[in-house]
């Protein structure tokens, strides 16, 4: 028998809008995994990783794991073997900052004579969050350039994050436009 996201909720003893967040980060994982025109499938799906047959079948199990593993809506999904699949043996909740540390792009030593340093831990989101907001972006349609993201939302009334979403694939538009990077 099929049970609602409500009574999943009771069931689990938290709010329906956390049962709503864990499974929007259910769908995030399973298109990476799945959908080629998800920006990040060539770093999850193009490299093999997929989700387990019992998440797939049932979300709602995938939402029973992440409580009993921790979640908290400020915690993201972790792969602790990063070739691995997402299953409940290779997954666990950390910090953004955590999280960070595993990619190949933030994973970096700079080493000076006086010491080293890991990218991540000095700022460097800063940086990559500077580097893509700064980027040209395009409407498709209108095949109009704005300078940035910003710029594109305070022209089009399109808020930045559902441009933003547009961008890394998680939505298709962005108030009715496809959007791209220049």
């Amino acid at each position: 028998m099929k049970i609602s996201q409500a009574d999943l909720a009771e069931e689990l003893g938290i709010p329906a809008r956390s049962v709503r967040l864990l499974l929007n980060r259910f769908h995030a994982m399973k298109s990476r995994c799945y959908n080629p025109d998800n920006s990040f499938f060539d770093r999850y799906g193009g490299r093999g990783i997929s989700v387990c047959d019992a998440w797939l079948v049932d979300s709602f199990s995938f939402c029973r794991w992440a409580i009993q593993s921790g979640f908290k809506p400020h915690l993201q999904i972790d792969r602790i073997n990063n070739d691995g699949n997402y299953c409940p043996e290779n997954c666990r909740w950390v910090t953004q900052q955590e999280n960070l540390r595993n990619r190949k792009t933030t994973n970096r030593m700079i080493e000076s004579a006086s010491r080293s340093i890991r990218l991540v831990d000095q700022g460097f989101r800063l940086f990559r969050f500077r580097e893509v907001w700064e980027k040209p972006v395009r409407c498709v349609e209108t095949n109009k350039l704005y300078v940035s993201q910003k710029q594109a939302s305070l022209d089009t009334h399109i808020s930045e994050s559902c441009i933003s979403n547009a961008l890394s694939g998680l939505n298709k538009t962005a108030g009715g436009f496809h959007w791209e990077r220049v």
